[in-house]
Protein backbone atom coordinates (compact mmCIF):
# COMPACT_ATOMS: atom_id res chain seq x y z
CA UNK A 1 0.00 0.00 0.00
CA UNK A 2 1.33 3.16 -0.49
CA UNK A 3 1.96 5.48 2.26
CA UNK A 4 2.72 8.94 0.98
CA UNK A 5 1.01 9.11 -2.40
CA UNK A 6 -2.37 7.97 -3.16
CA UNK A 7 -2.71 5.22 -5.37
CA UNK A 8 -2.94 6.14 -9.27
CA UNK A 9 -0.23 7.25 -11.36
CA UNK A 10 -1.79 11.01 -12.22
CA UNK A 11 -1.14 11.76 -8.04
CA UNK A 12 1.82 10.07 -8.16
CA UNK A 13 2.89 12.28 -11.09
CA UNK A 14 1.79 15.25 -9.66
CA UNK A 15 4.08 14.60 -6.54
CA UNK A 16 7.11 14.24 -8.11
CA UNK A 17 6.60 16.77 -10.38
CA UNK A 18 6.25 19.06 -7.22
CA UNK A 19 9.31 17.56 -6.12
CA UNK A 20 10.96 18.07 -9.09
CA UNK A 21 10.29 21.85 -9.23
CA UNK A 22 11.27 21.81 -5.24
CA UNK A 23 14.82 20.42 -6.27
CA UNK A 24 15.35 22.58 -9.15
CA UNK A 25 14.30 25.72 -7.25
CA UNK A 26 16.65 25.44 -4.52
CA UNK A 27 19.74 24.16 -6.59
CA UNK A 28 19.21 26.78 -9.56
CA UNK A 29 21.54 30.15 -8.51
CA UNK A 30 20.71 33.42 -10.23
CA UNK A 31 23.03 35.72 -8.50
CA UNK A 32 27.32 34.62 -9.13
CA UNK A 33 28.34 36.79 -5.94
CA UNK A 34 31.81 38.28 -6.49
CA UNK A 35 32.94 38.89 -3.07
CA UNK A 36 31.83 36.22 -0.52
CA UNK A 37 33.03 35.11 2.79
CA UNK A 38 31.81 32.63 5.43
CA UNK A 39 30.91 33.95 8.25
CA UNK A 40 30.31 31.75 12.09
CA UNK A 41 30.78 28.58 12.74
CA UNK A 42 33.34 26.54 10.54
CA UNK A 43 30.86 23.67 10.22
CA UNK A 44 27.23 23.85 11.74
CA UNK A 45 25.97 26.85 12.63
CA UNK A 46 28.24 28.93 9.85
CA UNK A 47 26.79 30.24 6.15
CA UNK A 48 28.32 32.39 2.93
CA UNK A 49 27.46 35.86 3.54
CA UNK A 50 27.62 38.20 -0.13
CA UNK A 51 29.60 40.93 0.18
CA UNK A 52 29.23 43.02 -3.69
CA UNK A 53 28.84 46.49 -4.01
CA UNK A 54 24.76 47.57 -4.28
CA UNK A 55 23.03 50.19 -5.58
CA UNK A 56 20.74 52.32 -2.67
CA UNK A 57 19.16 55.02 -4.62
CA UNK A 58 16.37 55.40 -6.91
CA UNK A 59 18.77 57.41 -9.29
CA UNK A 60 21.28 54.21 -8.37
CA UNK A 61 23.91 56.71 -7.91
CA UNK A 62 25.11 56.01 -4.34
CA UNK A 63 27.18 52.86 -3.99
CA UNK A 64 28.04 50.81 -0.64
CA UNK A 65 29.87 47.77 0.43
CA UNK A 66 27.78 44.64 1.99
CA UNK A 67 30.83 44.00 4.50
CA UNK A 68 33.53 44.91 5.80
CA UNK A 69 34.80 48.63 4.84
CA UNK A 70 31.33 49.46 3.80
CA UNK A 71 28.35 50.77 5.16
CA UNK A 72 27.47 48.53 7.70
CA UNK A 73 28.43 50.06 10.98
CA UNK A 74 26.05 53.28 10.31
CA UNK A 75 22.85 51.13 10.75
CA UNK A 76 23.10 47.46 10.24
CA UNK A 77 20.56 45.32 12.00
CA UNK A 78 20.49 41.31 12.21
CA UNK A 79 17.00 39.98 13.15
CA UNK A 80 18.47 35.86 13.67
CA UNK A 81 16.14 33.53 14.49
CA UNK A 82 17.15 30.26 15.50
CA UNK A 83 20.15 30.03 17.97
CA UNK A 84 19.89 27.35 20.13
CA UNK A 85 23.80 27.04 21.66
CA UNK A 86 25.59 28.68 18.55
CA UNK A 87 25.64 32.26 18.13
CA UNK A 88 29.03 32.44 16.44
CA UNK A 89 27.32 33.63 13.20
CA UNK A 90 25.56 36.32 15.18
CA UNK A 91 28.77 37.68 17.05
CA UNK A 92 31.17 37.82 14.27
CA UNK A 93 28.25 40.20 12.49
CA UNK A 94 28.66 42.70 15.37
CA UNK A 95 32.08 42.29 15.98
CA UNK A 96 33.82 42.39 12.72
CA UNK A 97 30.94 43.71 11.00
CA UNK A 98 29.51 46.23 13.15
CA UNK A 99 25.67 44.72 13.43
CA UNK A 100 23.71 45.50 15.69
CA UNK A 101 21.96 41.59 16.49
CA UNK A 102 19.02 40.74 17.75
CA UNK A 103 18.61 37.36 18.53
CA UNK A 104 15.34 35.61 18.97
CA UNK A 105 14.55 31.77 20.06
CA UNK A 106 12.09 30.63 22.61
CA UNK A 107 13.92 27.08 23.44
CA UNK A 108 16.69 28.51 25.22
CA UNK A 109 16.87 30.67 28.45
CA UNK A 110 20.02 33.24 26.36
CA UNK A 111 23.06 33.23 24.16
CA UNK A 112 26.75 33.67 24.84
CA UNK A 113 26.80 36.36 22.10
CA UNK A 114 24.56 38.37 24.47
CA UNK A 115 26.47 37.60 27.45
CA UNK A 116 29.85 38.71 26.12
CA UNK A 117 28.67 41.75 23.87
CA UNK A 118 25.57 43.06 25.68
CA UNK A 119 25.55 46.59 23.95
CA UNK A 120 25.63 45.08 20.41
CA UNK A 121 23.71 41.84 20.75
CA UNK A 122 20.49 41.26 22.26
CA UNK A 123 18.44 38.06 23.03
CA UNK A 124 14.59 37.46 23.08
CA UNK A 125 12.96 34.69 24.14
CA UNK A 126 10.67 34.44 21.55
CA UNK A 127 10.15 32.99 17.92
CA UNK A 128 8.95 33.79 14.38
CA UNK A 129 5.71 33.03 13.70
CA UNK A 130 3.10 33.39 11.16
CA UNK A 131 0.77 35.71 13.92
CA UNK A 132 1.52 37.10 17.18
CA UNK A 133 1.31 34.70 20.34
CA UNK A 134 1.75 30.57 21.81
CA UNK A 135 3.51 28.10 18.65
CA UNK A 136 2.35 25.01 20.48
CA UNK A 137 5.88 23.04 21.68
CA UNK A 138 8.02 25.93 20.97
CA UNK A 139 6.92 29.02 22.77
CA UNK A 140 5.77 32.86 22.53
CA UNK A 141 6.01 33.76 18.79
CA UNK A 142 5.78 37.00 17.00
CA UNK A 143 5.84 38.14 12.67
CA UNK A 144 8.24 39.22 10.84
CA UNK A 145 6.33 42.41 10.15
CA UNK A 146 6.29 43.38 13.94
CA UNK A 147 10.11 42.43 14.85
CA UNK A 148 11.25 44.80 11.92
CA UNK A 149 8.67 47.60 13.44
CA UNK A 150 9.79 47.45 17.01
CA UNK A 151 13.80 46.45 16.54
CA UNK A 152 14.66 47.69 12.84
CA UNK A 153 12.86 50.86 11.83
CA UNK A 154 15.75 52.73 11.38
CA UNK A 155 18.38 50.05 9.99
CA UNK A 156 19.97 51.21 7.18
CA UNK A 157 20.93 47.68 6.22
CA UNK A 158 18.74 44.82 7.09
CA UNK A 159 19.94 41.35 7.27
CA UNK A 160 17.58 38.05 8.41
CA UNK A 161 18.64 34.36 9.06
CA UNK A 162 15.75 32.01 9.55
CA UNK A 163 16.63 28.48 11.05
CA UNK A 164 13.68 27.15 12.77
CA UNK A 165 13.13 23.56 12.24
CA UNK A 166 10.08 23.36 9.82
CA UNK A 167 8.22 26.31 11.34
CA UNK A 168 10.20 28.54 8.71
CA UNK A 169 7.20 27.94 5.75
CA UNK A 170 4.37 28.98 7.88
CA UNK A 171 5.80 32.04 8.60
CA UNK A 172 6.85 33.14 5.37
CA UNK A 173 3.95 32.40 3.89
CA UNK A 174 2.25 35.11 6.50
CA UNK A 175 4.64 37.71 5.58
CA UNK A 176 3.91 40.28 2.84
CA UNK A 177 5.88 41.01 -0.05
CA UNK A 178 6.23 44.88 1.54
CA UNK A 179 8.00 43.20 4.43
CA UNK A 180 10.48 40.70 2.05
CA UNK A 181 11.12 43.99 0.47
CA UNK A 182 12.62 45.74 3.56
CA UNK A 183 15.62 42.89 3.88
CA UNK A 184 18.48 43.59 2.04
CA UNK A 185 20.17 39.29 2.62
CA UNK A 186 18.34 36.82 3.73
CA UNK A 187 19.95 33.54 4.63
CA UNK A 188 17.65 30.89 5.73
CA UNK A 189 17.86 26.87 6.43
CA UNK A 190 14.48 25.43 4.56
CA UNK A 191 13.78 22.09 6.27
CA UNK A 192 11.38 19.14 5.22
CA UNK A 193 11.01 17.76 8.86
CA UNK A 194 7.23 17.30 8.73
CA UNK A 195 5.87 14.60 11.76
CA UNK A 196 9.97 13.44 11.76
CA UNK A 197 10.94 15.60 14.65
CA UNK A 198 11.53 13.00 17.32
CA UNK A 199 12.94 10.99 14.86
CA UNK A 200 15.92 14.06 13.99
CA UNK A 201 16.16 13.86 17.74
CA UNK A 202 16.30 10.42 18.26
CA UNK A 203 18.45 9.76 15.90
CA UNK A 204 20.88 12.64 16.89
CA UNK A 205 20.83 11.29 20.62
CA UNK A 206 21.86 7.51 19.21
CA UNK A 207 24.88 9.00 16.97
CA UNK A 208 23.07 7.34 14.47
CA UNK A 209 24.96 7.18 10.66
CA UNK A 210 24.02 9.51 7.84
CA UNK A 211 21.04 7.41 6.21
CA UNK A 212 17.18 7.23 6.83
CA UNK A 213 16.52 3.87 9.01
CA UNK A 214 13.31 2.33 6.96
CA UNK A 215 11.93 1.07 10.24
CA UNK A 216 11.48 4.46 11.45
CA UNK A 217 9.53 5.84 8.51
CA UNK A 218 5.96 7.24 9.09
CA UNK A 219 3.28 7.33 6.50
CA UNK A 220 1.41 9.62 8.51
CA UNK A 221 4.56 12.01 7.99
CA UNK A 222 5.28 10.88 4.56
CA UNK A 223 1.40 12.04 3.56
CA UNK A 224 1.83 15.25 5.54
CA UNK A 225 5.00 15.87 3.01
CA UNK A 226 3.60 15.09 0.27
CA UNK A 227 0.23 17.65 1.23
CA UNK A 228 2.65 20.11 2.18
CA UNK A 229 4.91 20.31 -0.89
CA UNK A 230 2.93 22.31 -3.14
CA UNK A 231 2.26 25.22 -1.09
CA UNK A 232 6.23 25.22 -0.15
CA UNK A 233 7.06 25.31 -3.61
CA UNK A 234 4.74 28.12 -4.43
CA UNK A 235 6.68 29.82 -0.69
CA UNK A 236 9.81 29.44 -2.27
CA UNK A 237 9.08 30.66 -5.80
CA UNK A 238 7.61 33.48 -4.67
CA UNK A 239 10.93 34.01 -2.01
CA UNK A 240 12.37 33.95 -5.84
CA UNK A 241 10.96 36.67 -7.06
CA UNK A 242 12.14 38.92 -4.44
CA UNK A 243 15.69 37.54 -4.04
CA UNK A 244 18.63 36.49 -5.99
CA UNK A 245 20.18 33.20 -4.61
CA UNK A 246 23.93 33.39 -4.22
CA UNK A 247 24.86 30.18 -2.86
CA UNK A 248 23.47 26.63 -1.66
CA UNK A 249 24.15 23.97 0.61
CA UNK A 250 22.63 21.19 1.44
CA UNK A 251 23.23 19.78 5.40
CA UNK A 252 24.68 16.94 6.05
CA UNK A 253 23.10 16.19 9.08
CA UNK A 254 21.49 13.02 10.55
CA UNK A 255 18.89 11.87 8.14
CA UNK A 256 18.79 15.01 6.06
CA UNK A 257 18.58 13.15 2.44
CA UNK A 258 15.23 12.41 3.79
CA UNK A 259 13.71 9.21 1.14
CA UNK A 260 10.69 10.89 -1.06
CA UNK A 261 7.86 9.12 -0.35
CA UNK A 262 6.91 5.70 -2.89
CA UNK A 263 9.61 7.05 -5.26
CA UNK A 264 12.47 4.62 -4.45
CA UNK A 265 15.79 6.15 -5.33
CA UNK A 266 14.40 9.98 -5.03
CA UNK A 267 14.97 12.11 -1.96
CA UNK A 268 14.26 15.75 -0.44
CA UNK A 269 16.87 17.77 1.10
CA UNK A 270 15.56 17.73 4.64
CA UNK A 271 17.82 20.90 5.53
CA UNK A 272 19.27 23.14 2.95
CA UNK A 273 20.87 26.63 3.32
CA UNK A 274 20.48 29.07 0.76
CA UNK A 275 21.48 32.84 0.83
CA UNK A 276 20.03 35.42 -1.09
CA UNK A 277 20.19 38.97 -1.77
CA UNK A 278 17.29 41.71 -3.05
CA UNK A 279 17.36 41.77 -6.58
CA UNK A 280 16.61 45.32 -6.84
CA UNK A 281 20.24 46.32 -4.69
CA UNK A 282 22.43 44.27 -7.24
CA UNK A 283 22.96 44.23 -11.29
CA UNK A 284 22.39 40.60 -12.16
CA UNK A 285 24.92 39.07 -14.22
CA UNK A 286 25.50 35.99 -16.43
CA UNK A 287 26.59 33.13 -13.87
CA UNK A 288 29.28 30.74 -14.64
CA UNK A 289 28.66 27.18 -14.39
CA UNK A 290 31.18 25.99 -12.51
CA UNK A 291 30.51 26.98 -8.93
CA UNK A 292 32.76 28.55 -5.95
CA UNK A 293 31.72 25.69 -3.45
CA UNK A 294 35.04 25.90 -1.33
CA UNK A 295 33.24 28.46 1.57
CA UNK A 296 30.87 25.55 2.21
CA UNK A 297 31.45 23.28 4.45
CA UNK A 298 30.20 19.87 5.92
CA UNK A 299 27.62 20.58 9.15
CA UNK A 300 28.93 17.30 10.62
CA UNK A 301 32.10 16.60 9.62
CA UNK A 302 32.21 12.89 10.41
CA UNK A 303 28.93 11.98 8.44
CA UNK A 304 29.88 11.77 4.33
CA UNK A 305 29.05 15.05 2.17
CA UNK A 306 25.76 15.80 0.34
CA UNK A 307 25.14 17.85 -2.59
CA UNK A 308 22.91 18.61 -5.65
CA UNK A 309 23.87 14.71 -7.32
CA UNK A 310 22.72 13.74 -3.89
CA UNK A 311 19.07 14.97 -5.03
CA UNK A 312 18.46 13.09 -8.69
CA UNK A 313 15.79 15.19 -10.39
CA UNK A 314 12.50 12.91 -11.34
CA UNK A 315 13.45 11.74 -14.85
CA UNK A 316 17.13 11.14 -14.21
CA UNK A 317 18.55 7.88 -12.73
CA UNK A 318 18.49 7.39 -9.24
CA UNK A 319 21.84 7.75 -7.57
CA UNK A 320 22.95 5.45 -4.92
CA UNK A 321 23.66 6.59 -1.59
CA UNK A 322 27.64 7.25 -0.45
CA UNK A 323 29.30 4.51 0.41
CA UNK A 324 29.53 5.34 3.95
CA UNK A 325 25.95 5.63 4.44
CA UNK A 326 25.67 1.65 3.66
Amino acid sequence: MLSGIAAGTSTQEESLKNLRSYLVDVRSLSYNCRNASRVGSAHDGGYVLCHDDVTRDAENERVESLGRGGQWSKGCTLLSYGIADNDEFEEELAQQFGCVVHEFDPTVEGSKGSKRFPQRIFFHPEGLGAARGELHGVGRVDTLHNHIAKYAAEAKVLLVKIDIEDAEWAALAATKDAVLAKIDSLIIELHMHQGIQHIMRRMIQQRRPARWPQEWRIPQADAELVKELPQRVSTLQRLRQHFYIYNVHYNNCDACRRPFPDAPGYFIPAAVDLSMVRKDLVEKYSTSKERDQSLNADSNPSSPGLDQLSFPLPGEAPRAPPEKEL
